[in-house]
């Protein structure tokens, strides 16, 4: 008869978690390109720059930010002023999805284009009294805000058959979140107030929006997609 030789049962077990380790490094590694496509070194790089030069002009605006109005609204306006120059625009640089290609969506560009004009305009604003020349400079925030929104939606749509990944969906969320916040701080420079909402308070609403609602927001989805 033939003789059958079998593997030893210590090579056969080797084989078979060879076999099973093999799909999860290819898994890891298709993440990884993943990631990569998402955020490129070049983007990545720009969106450093633009939040280094906004953090310069926030320091280079903060002692007539902080003389500007008394009581607390010099260091809210920091805050807001650090908010527009760069924690909101690196925040959306994080959240690009651009396709196979390398190309982002119209909107994701349309709103990296406008962030910087938007954010110089909204931090000026912070020079002036509450009222209708801060409101004007402020404006632009609104429409940054729009198209970051918009683009939050664009990648939950886009998004078929996984629409409920909850780290993209927080993703979505924060993004959509930062038209709130703008709200709250077009309401504070236009000097809204009502006898039961001081001022101060829409001003602090607005600082709670950007950094709490949006930005907490969406560093969450970022941390969950990275521990996934």
């Amino acid at each position: 008869g033939w003789a059958v030789e079998s593997a030893p049962p210590g090579r056969a077990t080797q084989q078979r978690s060879d076999k099973s380790v093999r799909p999860h490094r290819v898994r890891c590694r298709n993440m990884a390109r993943e990631d990569r496509l998402h955020f490129p070194a070049s983007d990545r790089n720009h969106a450093v720059l633009k939040a280094l030069a906004g953090g310069l002009v926030v320091a280079l605006l903060a002692p007539q930010l902080y003389r500007a109005e008394p009581e607390l609204f010099g260091p809210v306006h920091i805050l807001l002023a650090l908010a527009v120059l760069v924690v909101a625009p690196l925040a959306v640089a994080l959240a690009a999805t651009p396709d196979a290609s390398g190309r982002h969506p119209w909107l994701y560009r349309l709103a990296i284009w406008v962030g910087p004009i938007a954010g110089a305009s909204t931090a000026a604003s912070f020079l002036f009294p509450a009222g209708r020349m801060a409101a004007l400079l402020a404006a632009p925030w609104g429409l940054f805000a729009a198209l970051t929104a918009a683009f939050g939606v664009l990648r939950f749509y886009r998004r078929r058959g996984a629409r409920l990944q909850l780290a993209e969906l927080c993703i979505d969320i924060g993004l959509v979140y930062l038209l709130l916040a703008a709200r709250w701080l077009l309401l504070s420079r236009a000097g809204f107030q009502s006898p039961r909402v001081p001022q101060l308070i829409v001003a602090l609403t607005a600082v709670h929006f950007h950094y709490t609602f949006f930005t907490a927001t969406l560093l969450t989805g970022l941390l969950g997609k990275h521990l996934a």
